[in-house]
């Protein structure tokens, strides 16, 4: 992302109200991994590695909507 780095967006992302809670998963080269523990700073859920695999970015993705919609019916209770 041009002008962007993805510690900037996630910056952006935990100071918009409605998304301090707002999970994120950072996509890194393998190369980079040695900086991932700075994501913690932006409550990173995950990280994945390039070359991509889509089934397991499928299976965290859905992993986090599992459990919104789990908190959502305690919620609800």
């Amino acid at each position: 992302m041009p002008g962007l780095s993805g510690f900037n967006l996630a910056s952006l992302i935990r100071e918009a109200e409605g998304h301090e809670k707002t999970p994120i998963i950072f996509i890194t080269s393998e190369g980079t991994l040695d900086s991932m523990p700075a994501a913690t700073d932006f409550r990173a859920y995950d990280f994945i590695t390039i070359p991509l695999d889509e089934a397991i970015l499928r299976e965290k993705v859905a992993m986090q909507l599992r459990g919104y919609m789990i908190r959502r019916d305690i919620r609800a209770h």
